[in-house]
């Protein structure tokens, strides 16, 4: 179907830009035909976003999702903790490789660890 289509231009376009290593998303957690859709096509559910989104002045929760491309790896167990105890993410799209992640923590003084 049409979604299907968009996601693969979207795929194509990302892992035509070898500095691009992983696609995110987040999905509402009753949103069964999303999820199933996702999880088909190659993305792995991270975590529970809770209370993400405010749809008619309900809070609702998210599923975190993200698909490594070109080589991408998930960060390192620290940094992933770090950013887990977040309320939200930082972006709604992780293009960056970890180093470059972690490049920016240390300057929001977030990290001094190495990488």
């Amino acid at each position: 179907g049409l979604a299907a289509k968009l996601l693969k231009i979207l795929i194509d376009w990302a892992e035509a830009d070898p500095s691009i290593k992983a696609i995110s998303l987040h999905v509402l957690t009753s949103n069964r035909v999303a999820l199933y859709f996702y999880e088909k096509n190659g993305f792995t559910r991270l975590r529970r976003l809770a209370d993400f989104y405010t749809i008619n002045g309900k809070q609702c929760d998210a599923y975190l999702y993200v698909r490594h491309i070109n080589g991408g790896t998930p960060p390192s167990t620290w940094l992933l903790k770090t950013l887990q105890t977040l309320k939200r993410p930082l972006v709604s799209a992780c293009l960056a490789t970890s180093n470059q992640v972690i490049s920016v923590l240390r300057r929001l003084g977030i990290c001094g660890m190495g990488s």
